[in-house]
């Protein structure tokens, strides 16, 4: 069995230990297919690209491989109540910070891997451009580990 698996269950505690107000959006890939009663303040965890990394240890293989934690917060704000709009649009950096720094601080995921670690984010934007409701960012974190061969 790979330990796919395994990360993906390990970054999905961070996750609901460091956001436990955030509800997990059923679909990961596709965030706008969600049902809007997860949008209020919800997350996913997708599975992303890997890559052989070169290292080999006995009979281990080295990956590297990308994890996509997706946040969606819904605009509680009028479009002419700038204070909120900023507030919110601020948050969820924040609540991002604070899975950036659970990984951080158990960066071996329980020694599951060799290191996670913090790659990009999107940035904020419109999961709906043309309506504007709710916000999205998403957060790549690279997770380096070996899999037995």
């Amino acid at each position: 069995m790979s330990k796919v698996s395994d990360i993906f269950d390990a970054l999905e505690v961070v996750v609901e230990t460091a956001l436990p107000g955030y509800s997990e959006l059923p679909n990961a890939y596709v965030p706008e297919q969600n049902p809007k009663i997860f949008m209020n303040k919800g997350y996913a965890i997708g599975i992303g690209e890997g890559a052989n990394s070169e290292r080999l240890l006995s009979n281990k293989e080295s990956i590297d491989r990308s994890f996509e934690i997706v946040f969606v917060n819904q605009l509680n704000a009028t479009e002419t109540n700038n204070t909120l709009i900023k507030t919110q649009s601020k948050q969820i950096f924040e609540d991002a910070f604070l899975v950036l720094s659970a990984i951080e601080k158990d960066n071996d995921l329980g020694q599951l891997c060799v290191k996670a670690k913090y790659d990009s984010d999107s940035g904020l934007g419109f999961m709906d451009e043309e309506k504007q409701r709710y916000f999205i960012l998403t957060m790549v974190v690279s997770v380096e580990y070996f899999e037995t061969l």
